[in-house]
C-alpha cells in the first residue's frame, strides 16, 4: 500500500517542463518523419467544387502565425465574403501558410518555438472551419522557401487535384491584409 502511495506522490509531482519536453520531443519525431517523405500532400478534404461559370479562387493567408489568432481566420472570412457578393467570385477554399522557422528568425531575436507547434497550434485553430486548412509543406521544408514558390507549389496541386474547367484554372491568391488581395 504505501509503495502505491510513494508511486502516486511521485507521478502527481511530474514536472510540467518535462511534460512539455516529453510532448515537443513527440513532435520532432513526426516532423523527421514527414521530412523523410518530402511529397507531403496539401489537404484538400474542405476545398468545394469548381464552379464553370464563375472564376475559382482559393484563398491563401501567409505569416508566422506566432501566435495564431482569431483575426487571421476573421480575414480569411471577410475577403471571401467580399469575393464573393462584390465580385461574384467562387471561392473553393482557404489556407493559411505557415512560413518557415528561418524566416522568424528575421523578426524575434530567438527561436519562438519549432515548426511543428506552430504547425499544430494552426491546425487547431481551423479544426471548426468547413473552408479553411493548412498548407504545410513550406513551414516543413529543411529551408526557407521563397513565397512565390510556395504559392506556384500550392496553385499546381489545386489545379492538379480539383476537377475544373482547364479553360477556367484555379487562382490562388495571397491575402495581405483584408484591404489588400494580391492578384
Amino acid at each position: 500500500m504505501e509503495s502505491k502511495r510513494k508511486y502516486q506522490n511521485k507521478k502527481s509531482k511530474a514536472d510540467p517542463e518535462d511534460i512539455a519536453e516529453t510532448k515537443l520531443g513527440k513532435l520532432r519525431k513526426q516532423k523527421d518523419e514527414i521530412s523523410r517523405n518530402q511529397k507531403m500532400e496539401i489537404p484538400i478534404k474542405k476545398i468545394k467544387p469548381a464552379n464553370p461559370h464563375k472564376k475559382n479562387i482559393c484563398l491563401v493567408l501567409m505569416g508566422s502565425f506566432y501566435p495564431i489568432h482569431n483575426d487571421h481566420l476573421r480575414c480569411l472570412e471577410r475577403c471571401k465574403e467580399h469575393l464573393e457578393t462584390v465580385k461574384q467570385y467562387n471561392v473553393i477554399g482557404g489556407y493559411l501558410l505557415p512560413c518557415h522557422t528561418g524566416r522568424l528568425a528575421t523578426c524575434f531575436e530567438s527561436a519562438p518555438m519549432d515548426q511543428i507547434t506552430r504547425l499544430k497550434l494552426c491546425q487547431l485553430a481551423v479544426e471548426d472551419s468547413d473552408w479553411i486548412d493548412i498548407e504545410p509543406f513550406t513551414i516543413l521544408q529543411d529551408s526557407n522557401l521563397d513565397d512565390c514558390v510556395s504559392l506556384k507549389n500550392l496553385e499546381k496541386h489545386v489545379n492538379q487535384m480539383i476537377e475544373h474547367d482547364p479553360e477556367n484554372p484555379i487562382r490562388v491568391l495571397q491575402i495581405q491584409s483584408e484591404e489588400r488581395i494580391l492578384f
